[in-house]
């Protein structure tokens, strides 16, 4: 199973030189505003996208259901 998983190595899209620069400048740059999460690579940022879009619609969905769980004002 592991010997399978060498065969595309180093072949990777991210670059971990790049990640770690970007890394290091939002700490040391930006540490009063950094991010909750830092998808890193076009892969991760659309996967990021896409996976906080359809939550987000979840939420519309239930948003007054959700508020219907408050007391009355």
């Amino acid at each position: 199973m592991i010997a399978g998983n060498t065969n595309n190595a180093h072949h990777e899209a991210g670059d971990p030189d790049k990640a770690a620069e970007i890394i290091y400048d939002q700490v040391t740059n930006h540490s009063a505003d950094l991010p909750l999460r830092l998808p890193l690579g076009k892969f991760a940022s659309d996967t990021a996208i896409e996976k906080y879009t359809d939550s987000l619609a979840q939420f519309k969905k239930l948003h007054d259901l959700s508020a219907s769980a408050d007391q009355p004002e």
